[in-house]
C-alpha cells in the first residue's frame, strides 16, 4: 500500500500541470492511476479505498484539464473512439485502451483498471446543469447515433475536454460499479473510420 502512494505521489510530480490546452494531443492515460482505482475496488480498508482514490484523483486531475484537447487520427499512435458496447448513449472508447488490464494488489487479490470513456453531452441526451454552449452539435449525434450506425463503429476525431461539477474531478466521474472512468468533453470533429 505505501509503495503504491509513494508511486503515485511520484507521478502526480511527473505529469506536467501546465499541460497546453490550444495543442492537440494523442491520448496517453495515467495507468498507475487507473491501476490505484481498481485497487480500491477490492481492498478492504476504508481508509486505504479513500486514499488509493484521492491519489488516484489528483493524478487524472491534473490530466484530464478542462480544455485539453485530444486527436484521435488513423496513425497508431493515437488511435481511434469507438462506438462499444461497453458504451452509453453517448460515450466513446478509446481503441488504444479497450481491453482491462489486470493486476494483483500486495494480498494477491486480483482486481481489473477501470475503462476510460468520454462522454459528449447533446440536446438529446444531456446531464442537468450542463451548459448548451458545451454540448456537442446535433450532426456529429446524429453520426454516432444513426439507425445505420451498430456498435463497434470506429470514429476519427478531436474532442475537448469541458467541466464537469458534478465528479470526483475538474472533468471525470468515476463510476465503481461500472468500473468505467467516465470523462466529459465536447466532440468538435467525428468521422467514420
Amino acid at each position: 500500500m505505501k509503495k503504491i502512494i509513494l508511486s503515485l505521489i511520484v507521478v502526480i510530480m511527473i505529469v506536467s500541470p501546465g499541460t497546453s490546452l490550444k495543442k492537440a494531443s494523442p491520448l496517453e492515460i495515467p495507468m498507475l492511476a487507473l491501476k490505484a482505482l481498481g485497487e480500491s475496488r477490492v481492498d478492504e480498508c476504508q481508509y486505504c479505498v479513500e486514499n488509493l482514490e484521492k491519489s488516484a484523483f489528483r493524478i487524472l486531475n491534473r490530466y484530464f484539464v478542462p480544455g485539453r484537447v485530444f486527436l484521435f487520427e488513423e496513425k497508431e499512435s493515437s488511435g481511434l473512439l469507438l462506438k462499444s458496447d461497453v458504451c452509453e448513449p453517448g460515450e466513446l472508447l478509446p481503441s488504444l485502451y479497450t481491453k482491462r488490464e489486470k493486476g494483483k494488489n500486495s494480498e494477491g487479490v486480483s482486481f481489473e483498471f477501470p475503462l476510460v470513456v468520454f462522454y459528449f453531452h447533446t440536446v438529446a441526451h444531456h446531464h442537468a446543469g450542463i451548459a448548451r454552449k458545451v454540448f456537442t452539435h446535433d450532426t456529429i449525434d446524429l453520426m454516432y447515433s444513426g439507425k445505420n450506425k451498430t456498435m463497434g463503429r470506429a470514429f476519427t476525431g478531436r474532442i475537448r475536454l469541458i467541466d464537469y461539477p458534478y465528479g470526483n474531478g475538474k472533468s471525470f466521474i468515476y463510476f465503481r460499479k461500472r468500473n468505467i472512468l467516465q470523462v466529459h468533453c465536447r466532440v468538435e470533429k467525428l468521422n467514420i473510420y
